[in-house]
């Protein structure tokens, strides 16, 4: 936890993304770091690997931000859709671009852990303990809450994201307030407007669900 939490403060960009030349400088100068070769994919893939194991240990709200921050702007962004290289580096200085590899020429420590980042696409979106089912990140994907037999299928158009349930029975769904969520949320079940409170960063919606 304090590894992540030096590395946070002191040592990462907006992105989510950290080192300069596979190394971290002294602490908190970042702007006077900005190279081409900055935020190296191997790096995010393992902090994001720590964060989901301290996320699963802690239930930290600053984690599960960190978690969906980093996995949108360094993963995400890492692959060129049109060829399906990755980068290396996530340049931070202005006016640089990103290098993609190439098919036959270039073998990075990325380009391995790059396709393995894209093989988790569907990975920690849903957790669970004893209670219930929390929805950390908001992509459309579906899950079967077993314990419960629920199964609750989401739907993301942010900012706005819908849930349908099939099955019936109490369970608790625990969702994350995200960070980019400038205002109050608003959560309505059937249509009708719901009062909900946020305890450290998450709404807690505990009732008998009914089939769909």
């Amino acid at each position: 936890q304090n590894f992540w939490d030096i590395v946070i403060d002191n040592h990462s960009y907006i992105t989510g993304g950290n080192s300069e030349w596979e190394h971290f400088g002294e602490p908190g100068i970042l702007d006077a770091e900005r190279t081409n070769c900055n935020c190296e994919t191997c790096n995010t893939y393992n902090m994001l690997k720590l964060t989901r194991e301290l996320f699963r240990i802690t239930g930290k709200k600053k984690h599960a931000d960190y978690y969906e921050n980093t996995f949108i702007n360094a993963i995400l962004s890492s692959q060129n859709p049109e060829t399906g290289m990755t980068t290396y580096f996530q340049p931070m200085a202005t006016g640089f671009f990103k290098v993609y590899s190439s098919e036959t020429e270039h073998f990075w420590c990325c380009t391995g852990s790059g396709m393995e980042n894209f093989s988790k696409l569907g990975d920690s979106i849903y957790y669970k303990d004893n209670e219930g089912l929390y929805v950390v990140r908001y992509t459309s994907s579906s899950v079967e809450f077993k314990e419960k037999d629920l199964k609750i299928t989401q739907k993301a158009d942010l900012p706005n994201v819908t849930f349908k349930i099939r099955g019936k029975g109490q369970a608790d769904i625990v969702l994350r307030v995200p960070d980019w969520c400038a205002d109050k949320p608003s959560i309505k079940i059937n249509s009708a407007e719901t009062e909900v409170k946020a305890e450290e960063g998450f709404i807690r919606l505990s009732r008998e669900w009914q089939d769909g």
